[in-house]
């Protein structure tokens, strides 16, 4: 294995290969010997040094690969022999290369800040009509087309080297195009110092004009790379704490899962699909958990634009897997939602007779097996019963009072469901259990709802309407209040809450009450 070298190009460095050194400084002595006795030899050789660095950089993605002699021979093969010219200035063809244009800010050829110049020269028109144009633009949009130019003129690069130059032009990039480059610069340099008593005021306003607005544009920059920098910290920092939540809690439910069955009985009696917990656990952490790798490869690639964390086919790959399950989401949803398609309400109604001289008394009185259950603050449970059947305790259950003409009372228990089908929602809302105890003059109702597990979760709800006769009293146990219904008419314009804890008569449309203080 041949020794490397670490040398300082163009103040670039590099690890070159002992061989590959050999040849690039038999290459730059034969240039020197070249271009001794050539006006401008000095910005000619470190212009090919630079238009060097920049190739040798190009082939070489990092820092740490070696550069090898066949790089050296291909960079040669570009730019051309030394004795491929004629220092003299005669026409001699130079090696053929195919180069294509690239834009830059021409601010040898320039008003403000040398975008249009640049612009012609990379669409071949001509620079003064380009200028014209500009000029229109602004007019008629009433200025707002400064932005766009302020835009140009900010992301587009100045053409500071002779390489670059001879790229905005689309010449290529060879030794004889360089030196020709800089023999004209020099010559015009020439000039205007022959000439500087009569465009000396033009020329101190163009430079005064010119520093102004690229000192402005440096600002700019600046300020953009400064806040690059800060969204690339906030999305690492986001991304960062969500992909931690996202992956503790897909460990921990599983785990949790796994050891206690909790969370596998919700999603089996929520979800249509018999679905394993761990697949639909494993596309939500894809499917959620893989855009926030994404935004985090961003915030990574704005603190450092150099670092790669992750390979074209690793990100082809993550692409792939987010694509894939969130395809499955939809579907999955979309069947879920179809399950939702069709409503059904069935009603149980129930007669009794209460005497009017009587207090009828509503209260709740659930079950003592369900009362802790019902304390959670979700309105959803799954409990088995002693026969090992799993089955929903869901809260949703409304009770209201209204007036009715009859001389007795009756109690209308609508149950309602939905199901994939009319005939599903049909079943799901008749397997619902819910049944009141009517005792005399004390009605006691529940708080929640049964229904077989298998039926799944579809929003199944009951409503009860007590239909109470005129001149009835009434009293309201504060149990009732998690079931009472918001819009029972009442000479108090009580909520819920107040109509609790107080005696009521029917009266017309409404609820009078007996033992309310005076308003």
């Amino acid at each position: 294995m041949n020794k490397t070298i670490d040398i300082n190009l163009a103040g670039i460095f590099f690890h070159i290969d002992e061989k590959a050194y050999a040849l690039l400084k038999k290459y730059l002595d034969a240039l020197r010997n070249t271009f001794a006795k050539t006006t401008g030899k000095e910005e000619i050789l470190a212009d090919i040094e630079a238009r060097i660095a920049e190739l040798l950089r190009d082939r070489k993605s990092t820092k740490e690969q070696v550069i090898e002699i066949e790089d050296i021979e291909a960079i040669i093969a570009i730019l051309g022999q030394p004795e491929d010219y004629v220092i003299s200035g005669e026409d001699e063809e130079a090696p053929q290369q195919s180069n294509s244009k690239k834009l830059f800010r021409d601010t040898e050829d320039s008003y403000v800040g040398g975008v249009a110049s640049g612009l012609a020269h990379y669409f071949g028109l001509d620079v003064g009509w380009l200028r014209i144009i500009w000029a229109l633009l602004f007019f008629f949009s009433g200025g707002s087309f400064l932005v766009i130019y302020i835009l140009f003129w900010v992301l587009t690069p100045e053409a500071s080297t002779t390489a670059e130059k001879l790229q905005m032009k689309g010449e290529p990039v060879t030794v004889g195009n360089i030196e020709k480059k800089i023999k004209e610069e020099v010559n015009a340099i020439a000039d205007k110092v022959k000439n500087v008593d009569y465009n000396k005021a033009g020329s101190t306003l163009k430079k005064k004009s010119k520093s102004f607005f690229d000192n402005f544009a440096s600002l700019i920059l600046s300020l953009i790379k400064v806040a690059g920098k800060l969204i690339g910290l906030f999305l690492v920092i986001i991304a960062s704490l969500s992909l931690f939540g996202i992956t503790l809690g897909f460990i921990v439910t599983n785990i949790v899962g796994w050891i206690t069955e909790m969370p596998f009985d919700f999603i089996d009696v929520a979800l249509f699909q018999n679905l394993p917990f761990w697949i639909l656990s494993i596309l939500v952490l894809c499917g959620v958990g893989i855009p926030m790798l994404f935004l985090l490869m961003v915030g990574i690639k704005l603190l450092a634009p150099r670092s790669n964390p992750f390979s074209f086919w690793g990100r082809l790959i993550l692409l792939g897997l987010w694509l894939l399950s969130l395809i499955s989401l939809i579907v999955l949803g979309t069947i879920e939602a179809k399950s939702h398609r069709f409503s059904y309400q069935a009603f149980e109604n129930y007669s009794h007779a209460v005497s009017p001289s009587d207090t009828l008394r509503f209260s709740v009185s659930n079950e003592p097996q369900f009362k802790d259950r019902l304390t959670h603050s979700s309105d959803f449970d799954v409990i088995i019963d002693e026969e090992g059947d799993k089955h929903l305790l869901l809260q949703n259950v409304t009770f209201k009072i209204e007036p009715t003409d009859r001389d007795s009372l009756y109690l209308s228990i609508q149950k309602e469901a939905n199901g994939a089908s009319y005939k599903d929602a049909q079943a799901n809302a008749q397997q619902i259990n819910y049944a009141p105890i009517v005792d005399s003059n004390r009605i006691q109702l529940n708080s929640y709802l049964t229904t077989p597990a298998i039926k799944k979760y579809k929003n199944q709800e009951v409503a009860i309407t007590v239909f109470v006769p005129e001149k009835q009293t009434v009293f309201i146990d504060s149990s009732v209040l998690p079931i009472l219904g918001w819009n029972i008419p009442n000479d108090q314009n009580f909520v819920r809450w107040g109509l609790a804890g107080h005696h009521w008569n029917i009266q017309g449309n409404q609820l009078i009450c007996l033992d309310c203080k005076p308003k």
